[in-house]
């Protein structure tokens, strides 16, 4: 459940009838908690590529686990450089919404911000929208630049981003990218 695979799906991966994607492989590693090696090696009994450093496949270590079970009077969450959210406590859930299930450039909540979901808006007051804004380019230019050259997924979202956001291109203020 934690993983967002039903028990059957689970027990045919198992059992060596399916190949999980590596999304799948990295929701597993989360939900059972796998530290770094244990979840390369997981990867590799699935013999997929390793998940890369920081990327949206990322998953905390148990640590993070612990931690936001010990925030639960704060909202708390976990994200990638991209922000992609990775896990949240409840509160955050109820705040932000539950975590979306989705892979590729809508997963960031900064492309949901720039491609016009209003839900994504409402969760701040329209006077701080520019700022925000600004931010997110901010951020997103900082992980391109942390990222190798060939990094597809920031390729991916920052190319998405360039063709559906004029405000992502040409965001108030010195940080359009």
């Amino acid at each position: 459940m934690l993983a967002g695979a039903s028990t059957d799906y689970y027990i045919e991966i198992e059992r060596g009838g399916a190949q999980p994607s590596e999304q799948m492989l990295a929701a597993l590693a989360r939900a059972l908690r796998l530290t770094s090696d244990e979840c390369d090696h997981l990867f590799h009994l699935a013999g997929r590529r390793l998940p890369p450093s920081g990327g949206s496949s990322a998953h905390p270590r148990p640590a993070m686990f612990d931690l936001l079970g010990r925030l639960a009077a704060v909202p708390a969450l976990v994200c990638t450089d991209l922000n992609v959210m990775l896990v949240q406590n409840r509160l955050a859930d109820a705040l932000f919404g539950p975590l979306v299930p989705v892979a590729g450039p809508g997963a960031s909540f900064a492309h949901r911000w720039f491609t016009g979901d209003p839900t994504a808006r409402a969760l701040y007051p329209e006077d701080d929208h520019e700022h925000h804004s600004r931010g997110f380019v901010a951020d997103l230019r900082a992980a391109a630049g942390r990222r190798s050259r060939g990094d597809q997924e920031v390729a991916q979202l920052i190319g998405d981003l360039k063709r559906r956001s004029e405000e992502f291109v040409r965001p108030p203020g010195p940080n359009a990218i």
